[in-house]
């Protein structure tokens, strides 16, 4: 666990992006400069059609202890020829956290502290997939809060599952998890 707590701080600033969530500090993430920005280059792709994406989300453990993040990797391929680009924002489509029996918890489309979109770009099929790692850090959200305006309300141990959506339409299986009081 000593080495997760120590790569929070970095995972949590390269995640931001896709979840919306804060650092551990609660400020606003900075963008880190080795994730692909909206250069001219990647603005210039076309966008990647739903039907050829691939997507799977993982939970690096099966549950995860209060004070911390809960950590999930998201894996991303293209199955279509050349290069697409894709919107990894929430715009582009959100991750939600419900509980084990199906209630809403969390979204990083209720707060976000980004806006605009993010846009990655996807190799063709046969090469590596995209990998990001999103994070959450045991908050509960409701649809059109402010980021900061008010203390969050941590979920309480139990069952969970994340769910991410990417172009729109593409929805992951349910990565299901736990929370533990310690």
């Amino acid at each position: 666990m000593a080495s997760l707590r120590a790569a929070a701080p970095a995972l949590a600033l390269a995640a931001a992006l896709l979840t919306g969530c804060s650092t551990a500090a609660g400020s606003a993430p900075a963008k880190p400069a080795a994730l692909p920005s909206a250069s001219a280059a990647v603005a210039a792709l076309p966008t990647c059609r739903p039907a050829e994406l691939g997507l799977t989300v993982t939970p690096l453990r099966a549950a995860f202890p209060a004070g911390g993040f809960a950590v999930f990797k998201l894996v991303l391929s293209h199955r279509g020829d050349g290069l697409c680009k894709v919107d990894l924002s929430f715009r582009g489509g959100p991750a939600t956290v419900r509980t084990a029996a199906g209630a809403r918890v969390w979204s990083n489309g209720d707060c976000p502290a980004r806006t605009e979109p993010e846009w990655h770009p996807l190799a063709a099929r046969g090469t590596a997939p995209y990998q990001v790692y999103v994070l959450w850090n045991h908050d509960r959200s409701k649809p059109d809060c402010s980021p900061g305006a008010a203390p969050s309300v941590q979920a309480p141990p139990g069952r969970y599952t994340l769910t991410v959506t990417v172009a729109g339409s593409v929805v992951s299986a349910p990565a299901a998890f736990a929370l533990s009081a310690s």
